[in-house]
């Protein structure tokens, strides 16, 4: 085991967890209160080596965020020092699609705040949209500065995108970053040249399936990009891959459309509803929901992308199965820190620990 503990608060199915595990820390414990993204997430964690989330069950995990203490999470973990918690609270009322955005005061991110003053944690790394921490600012960000730096955290606001770490989408995200160390926190050597396409991510899986899981389409392995063969280390099967089937009103839609364009007749609060994207570019933002309208339409199928194509996208491996129905499964996908962008960060950290 990792002499590293990551505690994830809001874990949902695991991408933050998944990520900082690749980059060498133990996973001692994930809260979330979602029962269909906790399948999720124990089924993934539970198979890692040398990871403690295996030694737990889903009841272990599963928690109102309200009710969580320091004290009661000590009965799971025992005495384990965490050295980083984690945390994505959900950020619907600060979405750029979401037009009511000061409705609902920002009670779960306060909260991440209260845990992270009684953990004590020497780094704590807090997720969210960028619009989060400008919406927010009046009741929000000026409160979390106060109280952390307080308890002696050094604290960095960080907008990164996930397409500058080599994952194939535009992914603007900013990352909340505290330390005890007093020590200065950059990602930049981190930065990625070359900027992985939707082509180099997917090309090589069947255009159509109607299975949850099925044989991975036959490829030459010098056919498959560097990002493709990642993806498909230690798989055997492709999973999530049930391509959606539209209505012939949408296919006529989808089928006149070309690389990069719009269909203007219809409108949507989704900035990349109703376009084609562009196979040798980067994807788009991928969200919550697979649809044409809220999400990109495939470069060269006349549908939208399939679970796992969006999983690539988001840099899920292959190896990682999404449990729950088509809204919970898209849902979990839209909404997880990728992994890749999770495993860069944690590299950093671990690299500030161990010196």
């Amino acid at each position: 085991m990792s002499k590293y503990n990551v505690v994830d608060l809001f874990c949902s199915a695991g991408g933050f967890s998944y990520g900082f595990h690749k980059a060498g820390f133990d996973i001692i414990l994930g809260v979330d209160s979602d029962i269909n993204k906790l399948e999720t997430y124990h089924y993934n964690l539970s198979r890692l080596n040398n990871c403690s989330i295996k030694k737990l069950s889903i009841n272990d995990l599963k928690h109102d965020i309200f009710d969580v203490t320091y004290n009661k999470m000590q009965k799971i973990i025992g005495n384990n020092k965490v050295h980083v918690l984690l945390g994505s609270p959900p950020c619907k009322n600060h979405s750029k699609q979401n037009s009511d955005r000061n409705v609902i005061p920002d009670t779960l991110a306060k909260e991440f705040v209260r845990l992270v003053v009684s953990i004590d944690p020497i780094f704590f790394v807090m997720e969210n949209v960028p619009s989060f921490f400008t919406s927010s600012k009046t009741f929000f960000t000026d409160y979390f500065y106060f109280i952390l730096e307080s308890q002696g955290y050094t604290i960095q606001q960080i907008k990164l995108n996930a397409v500058d770490f080599g994952i194939p989408q535009n992914r603007e995200r900013t990352f909340f970053i505290g330390n005890k160390l007093a020590t200065h926190i950059s990602l930049d050597k981190y930065k990625q040249k070359h900027k992985i396409s939707i082509k180099d991510a997917i090309s090589d899986l069947a255009y159509e399936s109607s299975c949850q899981e099925a044989d991975y389409r036959e490829a030459n392995q010098n056919e498959l990009s560097e990002y493709q063969k990642l993806m498909r280390q230690g798989s055997t099967k492709l999973y999530n891959h049930k391509t959606p089937i539209h209505t012939q009103t949408i296919l006529e839609i989808i089928k006149n459309l070309k690389q990069g364009e719009r269909y203007t007749k219809k409108s949507s609060k989704f900035s990349n509803a109703y376009v084609r994207a562009m196979y040798n570019e980067p994807a788009s933002t991928i969200t919550t929901r697979l649809n044409i309208s809220n999400s990109p339409i495939h470069p060269v199928r006349n549908r939208c992308f399939s679970p796992r194509e969006a999983a690539r996208l988001q840099s899920f491996d292959d190896k990682f199965l999404f449990i729950g129905d088509k809204e919970s499964i898209t849902t979990q996908i839209g909404d997880a820190v990728p992994p890749l962008l999770a495993k860069t960060i944690g590299e950093c950290l671990l690299d500030k620990l161990i010196k």
